[in-house]
């Protein structure tokens, strides 16, 4: 009768492990997926950081530009305003720009920087400015010295008129450039959110899975191991009764020969009670 239930338990015990192994595996594969979740989480919100600080760059690089024509464009009022009227109240607007044009686009150079191509459009832009800055500065002169007559002669050749037009068309460029970059990278952003999203999309759904099914596992080895130690309890208590009712005296031990077990006949004849000899070495329980 003992063999074949050493072979059930040993079957068992396999089975167990073998469900414990299945359980860890799934909760490792889910945990590694949640981290790689995390992790692209970090990544997506990292980019977003990054393609943020580019945007804000470019609507600085936009506005630096408006900027440079704005300043050009208060020149062009002062001078204007002057020429017509000879009060020098009207060169307010265009000693306020000339002030500040060469910060303007020392600024526009500093955050163009980074982008080879605008800063070559600013090596041809910066000699335009300081052309166009210098008719103005003529004709202004010449309304004060000679007349406005004269200052309407410079300024009908054009001269200023054409400096001004490639000015503008040069700021023109270097804001179609500016604004095809940020395209591009709120183009390359909203992707990697989409990507981002299925990611976390499909491995939080794959990890709850996974959880799920550990969960369903695990809950079916523990009903597994309670009916098989139900089971054995039975069985043990059907042995222990068998061997209680036989007439010859019974005593187990475990592999250490400690007493595990003494039936009533084997407790009268040795004087040993079985709360006593349990735990006990079998030859200090047995005298022979």
């Amino acid at each position: 009768m003992a063999a074949p239930e050493t072979l059930w338990q040993v079957g068992g015990k396999m089975k167990w492990k073998m469900g414990n192994r299945l359980v860890l595996a799934g909760f490792g594969i889910a945990t590694a997926i949640l981290v790689f979740v995390g992790w692209q989480s970090y990544r997506s919100t990292a980019r977003f950081a990054e393609a943020a600080q580019w945007r804000e760059h470019t609507y600085e690089v936009l506005n630096s530009l408006d900027n440079t024509i704005g300043r050009l464009s208060d020149t062009e009022t002062g001078q204007r305003g002057y020429l017509l009227t000879g009060e020098e109240a009207y060169l307010e607007p265009y000693r306020t720009a000339i002030k500040n044009i060469d910060q303007t686009i020392g600024e526009l150079k500093s955050l163009t920087s980074d982008n080879a191509s605008q800063q070559k459009r600013i090596q041809v832009l910066e000699p335009l400015v300081e052309k166009k800055l210098a008719e103005l500065q003529r004709t202004i002169d010449l309304r004060k010295n000679e007349g406005l007559g004269a200052a309407t002669r410079v300024v009908l050749e054009g001269s200023g008129k054409q400096s001004m037009d490639q000015i503008r068309a040069i700021i023109a460029e270097m804001a179609r450039e500016e604004k095809d970059l940020l395209r591009v990278r709120t183009q390359e952003a909203n992707e990697s959110e989409k990507r981002t999203s299925r990611t976390i999309l499909v491995g939080t759904l794959v990890s709850i899975s996974l959880l799920v099914l550990c969960f369903g596992l695990l809950n079916r080895e523990l009903s597994e191991r309670k009916r098989a130690q139900e089971a054995l309890g039975k069985s043990e208590k059907w042995f222990s009764t068998t061997l209680s009712s036989i007439g010859d005296a019974v005593i187990a031990t475990d592999m250490n020969g400690a007493v595990t077990f003494m039936n009533s006949v084997a407790q009268s004849l040795t004087g040993w009670s079985q709360t006593d000899a349990t735990g006990k070495s079998m030859d200090l329980v047995l005298t022979l």
